[in-house]
């Protein structure tokens, strides 16, 4: 077996060169990235004695770009990896970036020094907010540095900046974020008319060609910030200024169902289509890497949501400048809902007109009415007869009148001769509102029982002990743990509730809970309190008051516990929690109150330290002072564990904390 060809040790994994072996008998390939084996084939010469192994898909398919919204240079970790290939007995290695040129006339190790991975235009204009990103794959030790140009009202440099932006260690690739803001916050907030980018190595001698940004404000008020990755492996942003075009484009699916109709889904597809505005010649070509790119951003807002194009209009004629392309996009992860900014601020006072009211027809017959269902609000017009003005009545109104009446009627006689034995009665009766009224006051029911009377005992006494052999329900009861409503309690004994608050304690031989009980984040086993106010004092210290579960309820906290608790950002749209770590220096018991001092960061995990806030949980970790208070255990889901702590005395834990 011979290795006729083979990767260079450095390679770009779109110009990945094939493997070409001259071998009469099988040969076994192995493929290994790092130490993970990808892939394992045998592989039988042709009829000449040759095997051709292509691995460009495999290879560029393992390395991806990571985008990190972030004012920090950053490392590219899996935007190149080694590569271990074991050939029979021979074991060869190679190191790939995801990368690509076509027709590379040069090897990979020396385009990668003196280019930057990007095609974008070396002068480019940018806004105050633009994001801008360069990624530099180091083949050697080397820094990346910054210088920046002031002018006057006249365009004349009248000073420069230089600024070290990054030290690179050779192998690694780096992106490093150049938004204007982000350079200005590097110079001390100073506005440059423009900056230059470049890379040199350790005795000063630059390895690239020279990045220029300068400022610019935007084009129109149409400007759009697209983001791509592009075929180099870095990132690109292109200011789309030109025309936008929305189109929704909605799908009705109906169902009918006892020949009513229901729309039962809505299929939305919401599209953008954008223009990109005036072109010139570097750019139009820059952007035909736009369009083959598979991780597409726009800029919306204050972050990125990432896109895809469904359709694009590209061409230009050589001697036609400016030039410009049309593309149609939609978002990646579009849902039919919406995130409207409230951002208008209404006037103190309003000068508004108020119409007049016109005059209108009433329909000349009753037909032509709309016609209401009857209820007792329902309105009639009604009118005194000797008076001009209209008022109006209800139906309820109507049949109790009617109803007064008919029982008048009935009391005189009424032309037929009949009185009721009972007249006087049904002269006091009325009906109000679903109630009977006797002399407009309330029936008062419950008295019918009499004491040994059989139909008694179908009453519930209030003035002496009384059972029933029947299910008593409260208000409607519906029988069930899942889907149950109401109250009610049986012969045997059992009882069904919708919530069951206890004042003093609750007694149980056996305590049944569904057969799954689930937490989430930590549940810890210590002394603990729930913050009910926050009140930072004049010393930096902060008076906390606990809230008292029940009326003979003190806390169990002591004098230099450390305590945590946890916050979050939610009531303000975020979704971060934060840890608060305090020191308690004081306790109140009878107030059931203390007071405590937070650690700096730098004693904190994490380095960054965050005020209490009011409904806070803290719970007790360890004690500097007290050796018997130095012992906590705790599960917790976010940290997958079930842990033991002890001489617990900071928050930050040593190894010889954890116990168990």
């Amino acid at each position: 077996m011979t290795i006729l060809q083979q990767p260079d040790a450095l390679s770009l994994s779109q110009n990945l060169k094939e493997f070409h072996i001259s071998s009469d008998v099988q040969v076994p390939f192995i493929l290994k990235q790092g130490g993970v084996e990808i892939l394992s084939q045998r592989y039988d010469p042709s009829a000449d004695g040759h095997i051709t192994i292509n691995l460009r898909d495999i290879v560029h398919a393992r390395l991806s770009y990571q985008l990190i919204e972030s004012g920090q240079v950053y490392e590219q970790s899996s935007l190149a990896s080694d590569f271990t290939a074991v050939i029979n007995d021979t074991t060869l290695t190679f190191r790939v970036i995801r990368s690509g040129i076509d027709r590379l006339a040069d090897s990979a190790a020396n385009f990668l020094t003196q280019n930057f991975l990007t095609w974008q235009p070396s002068i480019k204009p940018v806004t105050y907010y633009s994001p801008e990103f360069l990624t530099y794959y180091a083949t050697i030790p080397c820094v990346a540095k910054l210088r920046a140009y002031f002018t006057d009202t006249s365009g004349s440099v009248i000073s420069q900046t230089d600024y070290t932006v990054a030290e690179m260690v050779a192998g690694i690739a780096y992106t490093i974020p150049l938004q204007y803001s982000v350079v200005a916050g590097w110079l001390g907030h100073k506005l440059p008319a423009y900056y230059d980018v470049w890379v040199e190595n350790l005795t000063d001698q630059r390895l690239t060609y020279i990045q220029r940004y300068y400022a610019e404000d935007m084009r129109t008020e149409q400007e759009q910030w697209i983001l791509f990755e592009n075929s180099l492996g870095g990132l690109d942003t292109f200011r789309a200024y030109g025309t936008t075009t929305f189109s929704g484009e909605h799908t009705h699916n109906l169902a009918e169902i006892d020949e009513i109709s229901q729309e039962y889904r809505v299929d939305t597809e919401r599209k953008f289509q954008k223009n990109t505005g005036h072109l010139n010649q570097d750019e139009r070509k820059w952007l035909l890497d736009f369009f083959p790119s598979q991780a597409k951003y726009l800029y919306a807002g204050n972050y990125l949501r990432q896109i895809v194009v469904t359709e694009s209009n590209v061409s230009y004629t050589d001697r036609a400048l400016p030039s410009n392309y049309t593309f149609t996009f939609k978002y990646a992860d579009a849902r039919p809902l919406l995130n409207l900014p409230r951002t208008d601020i209404p006037a103190d006072v309003l000068s508004i007109t108020v119409p007049e009211v016109g005059s209108f027809t009433v329909p000349p017959r009753l037909a032509e009415f709309p016609r209401l269902p009857l209820s007792e609000g329902a309105l009639f017009p009604i009118q005194n007869p000797y008076s001009e003005e209209w008022g109006i009545t209800t139906a309820e109104a109507f049949a109790t009148y009617v109803g007064q009446q008919l029982a008048e009627f009935a009391g005189s006689g009424g032309g037929i001769g009949h009185q009721h034995r009972n007249i006087d009665l049904l002269n006091l009766l009325s009906y109000v509102a679903e109630y009977l009224l006797v002399n407009n006051k309330k029936i008062k029911a419950g008295y019918a029982d009499i004491a040994g009377d059989i139909e008694g005992d179908k009453y519930i006494h209030k003035d002496r002990v009384d059972r029933t052999d029947y299910l008593l329900k409260f208000g409607e009861f519906i029988d069930s743990l899942i889907a149950g409503k109401g109250a009610g309690i049986y012969p045997d004994g059992r009882a069904q509730f919708q919530n069951l608050e206890v004042r003093s304690s609750l007694t149980v031989l056996e305590l049944i809970f569904n057969r799954l009980s689930a937490m989430e984040s930590d549940y810890s086993f210590s002394e603990s309190g729930t913050i009910e106010s926050v009140e930072l004092l004049e010393d930096g210290t902060y008076r906390l008051p606990l809230r008292k579960r029940w009326e003979n309820d003190f806390t169990a906290l002591a004098e230099n516990d450390v305590v945590y608790g946890i916050v979050n950002d939610l009531a303000s749209g975020g979704g971060n929690y934060y840890t608060s770590w305090l020191r308690v220096l004081h306790v109140d018991t009878s107030a059931n109150t203390i007071n405590a001092v937070m650690y700096p960061d730098s004693e904190v995990p994490g380095g960054k330290n965050y005020p209490p806030e009011p409904l806070m949980i803290l719970s007790h970790r360890g004690n500097p002072v007290n050796a018997e208070r130095q012992g906590y255990w705790y599960l917790s889901s976010r940290e997958k564990c079930i842990c033991m702590l002890d001489g617990v005395i900071k928050p930050i834990l040593e190894e010889s904390n954890y116990s168990i």
